[in-house]
C-alpha cells in the first residue's frame, strides 16, 4: 500500500537514490549490485530503508514513485492536463 508522505528524492541518501533511479530504470538486484560495486544484502537493505522512507511496499509502487519523481531516463514527467479548467477557458 502507497501512504501518502511528500517524500521526495532530497529525503534519501545518494546511495539510496542510486539504487531507487536504477530501480525504476528495470535493473534487477543483481544488476544494481554490479553497477554499484555492492553485495546483494547491501542492495536489499538499501532497497528497504528506502522503501520506508518514501511510503511504499512493492517494487511497482517504487518505480511509480520513482517516474513520479523525473527518476527514469529518457523521458520527462508531464503534468496531467485538468480537462475541465479547459473547458471552462473557453
Amino acid at each position: 500500500m502507497i501512504t501518502h508522505r511528500t517524500t521526495t528524492v532530497e529525503d534519501l541518501t545518494l546511495r539510496e537514490l542510486d539504487v531507487i533511479r536504477l530501480v525504476t530504470n528495470g535493473r534487477s538486484n543483481q544488476e544494481i549490485g554490479a553497477e554499484l560495486y555492492l553485495g546483494i544484502n547491501t542492495i536489499k537493505t538499501y532497497i528497504r530503508t528506502a522503501y520506508r522512507k518514501i511510503g511504499v511496499t512493492t517494487r511497482v509502487q517504487a518505480v511509480l514513485w520513482g517516474v513520479h519523481q523525473g527518476l527514469l531516463e529518457g523521458y520527462e514527467v508531464v503534468q496531467k492536463h485538468d480537462a475541465t479548467q479547459s473547458r471552462h477557458a473557453s
